[in-house]
Parts: C-alpha cells; sequence; structure tokens
C-alpha cells in the first residue's frame, strides 16, 4: 500500500509539474530514467481527460498557425516554451488528422469552442488546397511569408528551394472563412504524395460523415454549414484538380518530385467515396452527378477489393513491417474512410474483412491505440481493447519535449521471423519510453528506442496529436468513459 501511494504521489507530480511548465529541459536531459518506474495503471480516466485539456491548450498555443499543423520547436534547450516552427513536411497529412478529432471532440463535447478548433482546421486545409493559385494543388505546408524567422526561412528550407518546390502564394486568394479578405501571402511548399492526400480525406470524410447540421440549432448550425461548406470545397478543388491530372499530384507548375502521385487502388476508392458524400449533401443522392460519381466509386471498389477482398498491393502489405510501418497508419485510414461513408451493408462488410485479412492480422498485437479504435469502431472487435487503453495511459506520461528515451540505444526489435509471423507482444515497447516524434507516434514502430546520438536539448516539441485524436474517437465510440 505504501509502494502504491508513493508511486500516485510521483505520478500527479509529474502531471502537475506538465501542466505548470515546471519539469524543465535540464531537468529531464539530465535524467529521464524516473519514466521507467511510472505506473500507467494509476493514470485514471479524469488524468486523461486532463491531458486531453492540456495538450489542446498547447497544441492551440504552439503548433497551429492559420489552422495548419506545425512542430513547435525551441529557439534555445532553456527556453520555457517553443518560439520557433519545424518545417513542415507532414503538415498536410496531420492537419486532416487534427481535424478528424477535433470533430470528435465537438460531437463529444457539443461545446463552442471545440467547434471553433474544426472551424480554423477547416479552414486550414483549404489554404493548403488554395494557396498556390491553383484549387486543388496541394501544399504540404504553408506559413505566413512576413515572419520569416519564425520559420528559420530561408535557411533551414535551403534544400527545397535548391530543389524548387518553395513558391510565394499570389495575392487575391479569398479567404475561405472571410470571402470579402484575402489569404496574406504565404510561403508554401508542394511536393505532395500519396500520403498527404490521405490525411487530408481521411479528415474531411470524419467531418463529413458526422457533422451534421440537422442535429443543432441556432448558431451552432449555422456554424456546423459552415464547416461542411468549407470541407465540400476543398474536396471539389481536390477532385476536379485530379480529373484534370489524369489522377496525378502534381503542382500547379507540373512537377511531382516524388514517385508516389498516383492516385490508384484503396486511394482513389478513398477518394470517390469522399466527394460522393460531399455532392449526396450538397445535391441529394438523385442529381445526375452524384449517380455517376457513385458508378465510378462502385467500379472502383470492386477492381479494389477484388483479389482476395484487396488489390495485388496488399498481398504484400506484411512486408511494411520490415521498412514501412508508417503505411499501416495510411492503409486504416483509407480504408475507415471507405467504411464510414459507405451505405451498403454488404461493401461495408468487405472493407471490414479487408481491414482484419489485410492490416490487423498484423498489427493486433502491437498495442497501436489508434489501429486498435478503428478496427473496433468498424469492425466491433475490441478484444484489444484493455491494450489499447493502456497504450493511451502510456502516452499520457510522455513528456512534451522530445529528449531521447531512457531506453535510447536498446534494441528491442523481435527476430525477423517472429516480426513477419509471431506475437510480438513481449518485444512491444511501452509507448512512453519509445523514440520521440513530433506528430503522430502511433506511426512509428512499436519496438523503436531511436539510435545514434542522445538528444540531451529537447529542441523539439510533441504536438499532442497522437493523444488528442485517439482520446476524442475513444470517447465519441464509448471506448474511453468520461472523467467521474
Amino acid at each position: 500500500m505504501h509502494k502504491l501511494y508513493l508511486r500516485l504521489l510521483m505520478l500527479l507530480l509529474l502531471l502537475s509539474f506538465q501542466v505548470a511548465g515546471i519539469v524543465g529541459p535540464a531537468a529531464q536531459a539530465m535524467d529521464l530514467d524516473y519514466l521507467r518506474y511510472l505506473d500507467p495503471d494509476l493514470v485514471t480516466e479524469g488524468d486523461l481527460y486532463d491531458r486531453a485539456i492540456l495538450l489542446e491548450d498547447n497544441y492551440q498555443a504552439h503548433h497551429c498557425v492559420n489552422g495548419i499543423i506545425w512542430q513547435g520547436r525551441y529557439a534555445d534547450a532553456a527556453d520555457d516554451a517553443p518560439t520557433q516552427y519545424g518545417t513542415g513536411g507532414d503538415s498536410a497529412i496531420f492537419t486532416g488528422f487534427y481535424l478528424a478529432g477535433a470533430v470528435y471532440r465537438f460531437v463529444t463535447t457539443k461545446a463552442t469552442q471545440d467547434l471553433d478548433a474544426v472551424l480554423e482546421a477547416a479552414r486550414g486545409l483549404h489554404i493548403l488546397t488554395h494557396i498556390s493559385g491553383t484549387p486543388g494543388v496541394i501544399a504540404r505546408c504553408a506559413f505566413p511569408a512576413a515572419e520569416p524567422e519564425l520559420w528559420r526561412y530561408p535557411a533551414s528550407w535551403q534544400d527545397r528551394i535548391d530543389r524548387g518546390f518553395i513558391y510565394e502564394s499570389p495575392a487575391g486568394i479569398p479567404d475561405i472563412g472571410n470571402p470579402s479578405m484575402s489569404y496574406p501571402a504565404m510561403i508554401y511548399y508542394t511536393r505532395a504524395t500519396r500520403d498527404q492526400l490521405t490525411g487530408i480525406l481521411y479528415g474531411i470524410g470524419i467531418g463529413l460523415a458526422e457533422l451534421d447540421p440537422a442535429h443543432y440549432s441556432g448558431e451552432t448550425a449555422a456554424a456546423v454549414q459552415e464547416v461542411r461548406d468549407m470541407l465540400q470545397a476543398v474536396i471539389r478543388s481536390l477532385w476536379r484538380r485530379l480529373t484534370a491530372t489524369g489522377f496525378m499530384i502534381i503542382d500547379h507548375t507540373g512537377r511531382t518530385g516524388t514517385s508516389a502521385f498516383l492516385v490508384t487502388g484503396l486511394l482513389k476508392v478513398q477518394l470517390l467515396a469522399v466527394y460522393r458524400a460531399a455532392l449526396e449533401q450538397r445535391e441529394g443522392t438523385g442529381a445526375a452527378a452524384c449517380k455517376r460519381i457513385d458508378r465510378m466509386y462502385r467500379c472502383a471498389f470492386i477492381r479494389t477489393f477484388s483479389l482476395n477482398d484487396g488489390d495485388i498491393s496488399a498481398l504484400f502489405n506484411r512486408r511494411s513491417l520490415l521498412d514501412g510501418y508508417f503505411s499501416y497508419n495510411l492503409r486504416f485510414a483509407r480504408s475507415f474512410t471507405v467504411h464510414l461513408l459507405e451505405h451498403d451493408p454488404r461493401r461495408k462488410a468487405t472493407v471490414a474483412d479487408y481491414m482484419e485479412k489485410h492490416l490487423w492480422r498484423y498489427v493486433q498485437n502491437h498495442r497501436n491505440t489508434h489501429f486498435s479504435f478503428l478496427y473496433a469502431a468498424a469492425t466491433g472487435d475490441a478484444s484489444r481493447m484493455d491494450e489499447a487503453l493502456r497504450s493511451l495511459r502510456e502516452l499520457s506520461l510522455k513528456p512534451l519535449r522530445d529528449w531521447s528515451s531512457p531506453l535510447h540505444g536498446i534494441d528491442f526489435y523481435p527476430p525477423r521471423f517472429v516480426l513477419l509471423y509471431g506475437d510480438v507482444s513481449d518485444y512491444v515497447v511501452p509507448v512512453h519510453l519509445r523514440k520521440p516524434t513530433e506528430y503522430f507516434i502511433w506511426q512509428k514502430s512499436p519496438f523503436d528506442t531511436g539510435t545514434g546520438e542522445l538528444d540531451t536539448e529537447g529542441l523539439h516539441a510533441a504536438t499532442g496529436l497522437d493523444f488528442i485524436l485517439p482520446y476524442w474517437m475513444g470517447r465519441y465510440y464509448g471506448f474511453i468513459g468520461a472523467p467521474g
């Protein structure tokens, strides 16, 4: 009992220090070993809620610019708060993921300030798909040209500049939040890939599926409709651009800079599912355009799921365990979007079967909270929920700054055969002891503690998205209880 009390006291002190911002870089960099002795079983539903609030406040203060997610960065290790930003290579993906989390939060709380965050993220996606002046061209990130020093521009962007994928926006692009105004001049980076499109579609899909102005009244209903109008504008611009380019993701100058630019397979089904949903909401299912897109969707669905309930690439999904773990994050987002927006029970069952055969079977022992919640929401299989919740409790113990793990350099990877075909449960590293990541720890290997030089400065800050999204998704689906 005495040990339990001491552990609980340690946990409460840690959480209070993090909230107050007094767990400083010097103390953390000197010794992170305390993380190894924290007990995630002592984290309550109230603690999870407090953590979600803390991280949302931190996100809005340090990681959100014009509705776009950025990695906060400390100019100096002794600073108390981030005063700069990272280079935002994955901002487009994870602005979409943040939008999904913000939607789940609002539909759970019904709070006005939470709807404001949804509006802001929807506007961020509109910026990323319109700031080039050619609607539908995807910018990976964009920041106000008037504040280059905050982004360490141009020095930290020189490689992108040299490769020719950095541009300044033209004047007069209307601000979707206030059409009488224009967006400020922005520096933006293109070279977008299938990954960026996946995240944007994931966020839009969750928004279109879960936000219905008919469920609200007065100003709230009007604001929900405004969000839907924004998301519909984004998906229309993406659809028109992609059809004009033969479903290739290229920028306004016709360049790609990557081999991952073809919109095919499951990604194309995701695109069609989201666009179909937008058309249905805007024009009704009887409209000619909606019927045409529905036919295209059903043909693409059949092609994609014709081979063992997945296209031929799905037969090689297991190999992603070796060197492409992030791919599971993308495939789960794509398939869940399709499942959520699908009307036909048989097609929904086909998607759920694909998720089980080609995704879940490979990662079910990884204690990946995001994957577990997506799979349970789509299939009703909550058999791994205890492990998923434990991982979220572990994540709640993680420092906000990205110092190296106290297990840094220790190899936890299972033998190759076990990794590919066995039960890896005994090799999974507790989430708060894994290699830190600024965006989304659930897209990283669960066995990675980090290698190379130790980070003793902690200049990068976690966005908190990897907690915010699964927490509010879990609350919405009833996987996590409300604070008592």
